[in-house]
Formats: C-alpha cells, structure tokens, sequence
C-alpha cells in the first residue's frame, strides 16, 4: 500500500469533504479524523430515510455533529431541542450554509448508491 502524502487526497473521496470549500461553508462537518468517519458512517445509513426535505436534512447534520462533539446527549433535552432549532434556522435562512449542507447529504447519498 502507497504511503499517505501529507495534504494528499485520501483514497475514500467522503473523507475530503472537509476539503471542499462548498461543503466546509456549512460549518457542520467534524474537526476530529475519527468523528469526522463516525459522522459519515451515520449520515450515510440515516440519509436514505429522510427524503428531499431540507429541513430534515440540516436537523439530522446538526443533530449528529451535536452527538458525536458531546454538545448534547443521548436524551434530548428541551434545552437541547431548542438549540437545535436555533442552528437550523440560521443554517436554512442562509443560503449559502443551507446549499452546503445539502451538497453534503447529496454526496453522501450518491456514494452510498455506487457502493450498493
């Protein structure tokens, strides 16, 4: 197996989604290498069932990326519920944020339909 180049491109193109300036404009993409693969693994078995809407799209992005940073819990709170809302309002009012995310969704479900 070849030996990684620092700042190479990665052999699983959805493990340089950070690299994209479209996609990283979302702000909700994971810093840490191994949340970042725990955060992709996720998406790609939750995606499928949440259709087109972006709303659904966006809360499950910042649900999760929530989740795996330890921001909110197992249970959500009330608390919890309300920051979520707060995050996906200034991510779906702003367009460029919200047209980033849903590149992020729509990448991931089309590398999930070639690998099946």
């Amino acid at each position: 197996m070849p030996e990684l180049q620092p700042h190479s491109p990665s052999e699983d193109p959805l493990l340089d989604l950070p690299n994209d300036p479209d996609i990283a404009t979302s702000g909700l993409l994971p810093r840490k290498q191994e949340l970042h693969k725990k955060f992709i693994h996720t998406l790609q078995q939750v995606l499928p069932h949440l259709g087109k809407d972006e709303s659904k799209i966006v809360s499950a992005l910042i649900i999760l990326a929530l989740k795996l940073e330890g921001i909110i819990g197992k249970e959500i709170s009330e608390k919890d519920s309300k920051l979520i809302e707060v995050l996906k309002d200034l991510v779906i009012n702003d367009n460029e944020k919200k047209d980033s995310a849903v590149k992020i969704a729509e990448r991931l479900m089309k590398s999930n339909s070639t690998e099946n």
